[in-house]
């Protein structure tokens, strides 16, 4: 299907067709009864990979309960979801602390992707895998919100911040 599979990856391509497959409604449990344990493997392999564990773990609970697949993919399941749930707690844990600094100096913001869309689509947060907090600023708040963050003890990854110099009031 594809020719170069890590490309595939970097375009989320196979990502999008996998999330889209395991959390179809229509998709009976059946289709996975008929993996092999191979395939299994490899499914489990490429959610891990692609941080779609937790929702794979979800949506294969029955055949888990049933002892379909084996323990050893339980297990290993079992594991990648508990560590992403986690990861995923503690990135909510700071989008919160981050609203609530961004609230109590009125600046304005709106959250984007992931964090904004787990209580509306998700019947279970800890299937949405988080990696980081995306929020839109105004631009005239850019540079108090910078200061406002930096002051509560976040800081720049990849160095220093630099000053909007533009004068646009959107």
């Amino acid at each position: 299907m594809f020719t170069n599979f890590k490309k595939a990856l970097e375009d989320n391509s196979i990502k999008s067709i996998l999330v889209n497959l395991i959390s179809s409604k229509k998709l009976e449990s059946i289709i996975f009864e008929r993996l092999t344990k191979k395939e299994m493997e490899h499914l489990i392999n490429l959610s891990i990979k692609l941080r779609i564990s937790s929702l794979l773990k979800f949506n294969l609970e029955p055949l888990i309960k049933e002892k379909i697949i084996v323990n050893s993919q339980i297990k290993k399941l079992n594991r990648a979801s508990s560590l992403q749930s986690a990861n995923s707690i503690i990135i909510l844990r700071e989008a919160i602390n981050l609203f609530r600094v961004l609230s109590k100096k009125n600046i304005d913001f709106i959250p984007l992707k992931g964090i904004h869309l787990i209580s509306k689509y998700y019947k279970n947060a800890s299937i949405r895998s988080i990696r980081d907090i995306d929020v839109l600023i105004p631009l005239n708040q850019i540079d108090y919100a910078v200061n406002e963050l930096v002051n509560n003890g976040y800081y720049f990854k990849s160095g220093n911040y630099k000053k909007n110099t533009t004068n646009q009031e959107s």
